[in-house]
């Protein structure tokens, strides 16, 4: 099974190319970073708030391990922390519900599930209002804190998620509006407008556990290269 993942960074570089009608720059990207490995030079940005004791132990374990293996290959990995990053699921929220509105009133009389539904009342609340308009505010911030940040540092690294996959029918995780912990990590990169890339690394529990590289806009091949280098680090272990 590993043999036939150890080369998905290099595949999704390919999809990415043929999705976007690019040339093919991130293939190559992926293909250096597996073949060469050296990270020498290149400063990654631990995203602190993302990073520590909110995260259960299992995933901060493989969390360390991946920031060990990043430096193995020459990196040099600084604390940096993004005003907000970390605590921005209310602002994701209420941004989204209001942008899917169209969308979900055109499916309304067919008859939408629990949580599509939830997300329109939501949308439809919010909508012209000045709680929606600090939000938006707010998304412009990070978006320029973000990128201020990685000017200091080639791209920013978290765990994926702060837990790993939980039993199926557990109860509560049927409904995502209800299990927000899955979402803490990930819609910081949305909000901001970043390229990311979530990289399975290790395992917790027999269950895999994804290490986020995050960047700016327009530099995928900087997640394409990094990934194929730690993806191959990982499976040499």
């Amino acid at each position: 099974m590993l043999e036939v993942c150890v080369d998905a960074a290099r595949g999704a570089a390919t999809l990415h190319e043929v999705m976007a009608g690019l040339p093919g720059t991130l293939t190559a990207a992926a293909r250096r970073g597996r073949r060469e490995r050296d990270l020498t030079g290149w400063t990654i940005g631990r995203v602190v708030p993302m990073s520590g004791e909110r995260n259960d132990l299992g995933v901060l374990t493989a969390f360390d391990s991946a920031v060990r293996e990043l430096e193995r290959l020459g990196a040099e990995v600084v604390d940096v922390s993004v005003p907000c990053f970390g605590d921005l699921l209310d602002v994701y929220l209420a941004v989204t519900s209001v942008e899917a509105i169209p969308v979900l009133r055109e499916h309304e009389g067919r008859g939408l599930g629990h949580e599509a539904r939830s997300r329109l009342e939501i949308g439809q609340r919010l909508s012209g209002t000045h709680e929606l308009a600090e939000a938006h505010s707010l998304r412009r911030r990070i978006s320029a804190d973000a990128r201020e940040v990685l000017t200091r540092c080639r791209l920013m690294i978290s765990p994926t998620v702060p837990l790993v996959a939980p039993p199926l029918g557990r109860h509560g995780m049927d409904d995502p509006l209800a299990r927000p912990r899955t979402d803490w990590w990930t819609v910081e990169a949305n909000l901001a407008g970043l390229a990311a890339m979530s990289l399975p690394v290790d395992r917790s529990a027999g269950l895999p556990v994804g290490l986020q590289l995050m960047t700016a806009p327009g530099d995928d091949a900087v997640l394409y290269r990094v990934g194929a280098a730690m993806e191959a680090a990982v499976a040499g272990r």
